[in-house]
């Protein structure tokens, strides 16, 4: 059994097989299970009798006979120098970024996440919702989070304006009066002088209205001769007075500007987002509507295409509880 196991850049003489070689052609003694073997520098991957394959696994040369679930045969699954990678204490080839072989077995097959729980360094299975093919697992990246702050607006207030409004006066008027005159006799005549009388008129101050007042001014008639002299009566006259009345002043009153609604980034549809969410997202930056692998749950800010911003909004989204009603 070859499990969760990369062999590549091996070297064997021409028909002895570099990767894999089942020489004694006994069918079936070779059980081949999510592993890489590519890119022998000689001997061809797998020579002999082919491995039986258990799926999920990758080879160059289409010579280990991959016909099971998850296998992809003739692939190149982008490997890294062997090299000592962090946390490891012996040498991997790293899985480069668009690797066919990342997040390829589902959670629980071929013990994905049950039997097979660290790659060859000890990083856990599987970083994500689905395990890596070979020996080693790709970590979580550290992506950045956004903090929103509050931003304050101004709220208009009304300001009364004053407005002038009319409130009457007393102004004196003269009211002409006939006189007459008569003749004298021996007897004494007496005359009689009447007296100046001041009339008001009342008015409302909320609607002035000037108003005419008519005075009677009385007089004394003696025996034999009646004098009448002419007096001025004072006549009250409305005069407009300014007031202040307020009036409203216009004013602008901000409107909000609607937001891009931004999609729940819980694509594996558990509820809640994780980082196992995140770094699906971040594996599928540059795929457009249409392109094989696209989804529109990957598409954050629905613009049609996976973006390294949709990948930082699906980071800060951890820990949210989502509804599931999107795709």
């Amino acid at each position: 059994m070859v499990k969760n196991t990369t062999i590549s850049g091996n070297t064997a003489p021409a028909g002895t097989g570099g990767g894999i070689s089942n020489l004694n052609n006994d069918a079936g003694s070779v059980k081949l299970d999510s592993s890489i073997v590519v890119k022998q520098l000689q001997g061809g991957d797998c020579v002999g009798t082919p491995p039986t394959s258990l799926g999920y696994n990758i080879d160059s040369d289409n010579t280990c006979n991959l016909t099971a679930i998850g296998d992809q045969p003739g692939a190149d699954p982008l490997l890294g120098a062997l090299a000592l990678n962090a946390p490891g204490t012996t040498e991997t080839m790293a899985l480069l970024t668009n690797s066919p072989a990342i997040d390829k077995i589902p959670n629980g097959a071929n013990g994905c996440g049950t039997t097979v729980t660290t790659d060859q360094r000890g990083v856990s299975r599987p970083q994500n919702a689905l395990c890596d093919i070979g020996a080693y697992e790709v970590e979580l990246p550290n992506m950045p989070t956004s903090t929103a702050t509050d931003t304050a607006t101004a709220t208009p207030t009304d300001t009364a304006t004053p407005t002038p409004t009319d409130t009457p006066r007393n102004t004196p008027t003269n009211t002409p009066a006939d006189t007459a005159t008569a003749t004298p006799t021996d007897t004494a005549t007496a005359t009689s002088t009447p007296t100046n009388t001041a009339t008001d008129t009342p008015t409302n101050t909320a609607t002035p209205t000037p108003t005419d007042t008519a005075t009677n001014t009385p007089t004394n008639t003696p025996t034999d001769t009646a004098t009448k002299t002419a007096t001025n009566t004072a006549t009250t006259t409305p005069t407009k007075t300014a007031t202040n009345t307020p009036t409203k002043t216009p004013t602008r009153t901000p409107t909000k500007t609607p937001t891009p609604r931004v999609k729940c980034a819980d694509v594996d549809r558990n509820g809640v987002v994780t980082a196992n969410d995140a770094l699906q997202i971040s594996l599928r930056i540059g795929l457009k509507k249409g392109d094989p692998g696209y989804r529109d749950r990957y598409d954050l800010n629905g613009d049609g295409k996976v973006t390294t911003t949709g990948a930082a909004l699906a980071w800060s989204q951890l820990g949210r509880h989502c509804r599931n009603d999107d795709d």
